[in-house]
């Protein structure tokens, strides 16, 4: 007869899916000796056992239960542990031996565990925090890694948080749908999760606040995974600089294989003076196309209001007709305007097949005036920029040769118009740039 008490940290041994645990394992069992081998069978009684690691965030603490083993098969007739201040229930058996009856370098697993308002913060790099509360059931089976998960999954409430502006979102979208992990990175499990959640998730960040529900699939692996299915904003908010918006329309679809990059449909408004101001985007998160229009759509003047003045006003909170044309406004202005304008200028190179290489659109004053510029460029060569900008009262085309980091050719030919006439100019001759760019 065998009586022993172990300190659970033999488990982070076992496997290094498990970086750490404390508590007591007390065993009881007996040694047999025939002319096959040795082997060992009996029970191990776990006593508030911890067991944390990155799969096990919070780690599940104060584990009760028993564990029948027969040599290198363990069974797990019922095991009891807290997660957060929820419960996860596990059962199903661990076999270390092999084909040849020589133990495994990896167990193989039949294990089911069963979550009532368990908590789990998943690790991923978009958001800083991704916490979730959990009812349903996942299954962990294989006989060695990469294991399958499998399951059905409830979120009953959940927190996604980033510090972030909408900018900075955007910018993530596109950087993070290139997978951050290196191809050749052995995944430790495969996924097939249907997780849902009906207005009980929650995301907050300066971009953004609102409730979630969502119905998708969860595929792939750890080191590859991929998202498949709907997730719908039921209400929220968003900040744009000066400006709030309520969103009345939003919802991701995840339908690429490839990478995790949802395609948007979305609209949103905002009051701003009398005006409702729109904006609507479609498209992937990192290429999406955004519109922007009001209601009423023409100014004090009666003239249409047009995308830089619209812009402008989004970035003060203010109507087209107040003084708002400072300096710091006006870099304000030009701050918001990149968000609209990256996404622009991926359009317009793909609608003039490439042969524009960036696209801007600009907030100007012209005579104190709100006025707009518009500015396209192309690169011909290494040594060649060829420019061409747009004003409603002034239009001229650029060209820029590189000879040296410090000395530029220049040339250039501008047309300006005003009330008292319009004049052509063709300009040319050599721009010096001293200590750097």
């Amino acid at each position: 007869m065998l009586e022993a008490k172990l300190e659970s940290d033999i488990l982070s041994q076992v496997t290094d899916l498990i970086s750490h645990s404390t508590g007591s394992v007390i065993v009881n069992g007996e040694i047999e000796k025939s002319e096959e081998g040795t082997s060992l069978r009996g029970e191990a009684r776990l006593e508030n056992v911890s067991i944390g690691g990155k799969y096990f965030v919070p780690p599940i603490t104060g584990l009760n239960g028993r564990l029948v083993f027969d040599d290198s098969r363990i069974e797990i007739p019922s095991l009891t542990g807290a997660k957060g201040n929820g419960q996860i229930d596990l059962v199903g058996t661990i076999d270390l031996a092999s084909e040849n009856g020589r133990m495994a370098r990896e167990p193989s697993l039949a294990l089911r565990a069963n979550f009532r308002s368990a908590q789990v913060r998943w690790p991923q790099d978009f958001f800083e925090t991704v916490e979730t509360t959990l009812e349903g059931q996942v299954e962990v089976t294989g006989t060695g890694r990469p294991y399958g998960l499998n399951g059905d999954l409830r979120i009953s409430k959940g927190r996604a948080y980033r510090d972030a502006t909408c900018q900075e979102f955007i910018r993530s979208g596109s950087s993070s749908s290139e997978s951050s992990l290196a191809k050749t990175t052995n995944p430790n499990v495969t996924l097939n999760v249907a997780i849902e959640a009906d207005n009980s998730f929650t995301v907050q960040s300066n971009c953004i606040r609102g409730r979630l529900s969502s119905a998708v699939r969860l595929s792939g692996s750890d080191v590859e995974p991929i998202l498949a299915g709907q997730v719908r904003l039921d209400n929220g908010v968003l900040n744009l600089l000066k400006t709030r918006f309520d969103v009345t329309r939003a919802e991701a679809v995840f339908d690429n294989i490839v990478k995790i990059e949802p395609k948007l449909d979305a609209q949103m408004v905002a009051k701003i003076d009398k005006y409702n101001v729109f904006v609507g985007a479609e498209g992937s998160l990192s290429k999406p196309r955004l519109n922007i229009w009001s209601d009423p759509s023409t100014g004090p003047d009666g003239n249409p209001l047009s995308r830089p003045v619209l812009i402008r006003m989004i970035s003060t909170g203010r109507g087209p007709g107040e003084t708002t044309q400072t300096a710091v406004t006006q870099a304000i202005a030009n701050q918001v305007v990149g968000l609209f304008d990256d996404p622009l200028s991926q359009a317009v190179s793909k609608i003039t097949r490439g042969f524009v290489d960036r696209f801007e659109l600009q907030p100007i004053l012209d005579g104190g005036q709100s006025s707009w510029r518009a500015r396209a460029s192309r690169d011909l060569g290494e040594k060649f920029n060829l420019g061409l900008d747009y004003e409603p009262s002034r239009q001229s085309l650029t060209g820029t040769i590189f000879i040296n980091e410090s000395v530029n050719m220049v040339g250039g030919f501008d047309r300006r118009s005003s009330q008292i006439g319009s004049y052509s100019e063709i300009s040319g001759g050599l721009k010096f740039q001293f200590g750097g760019k």
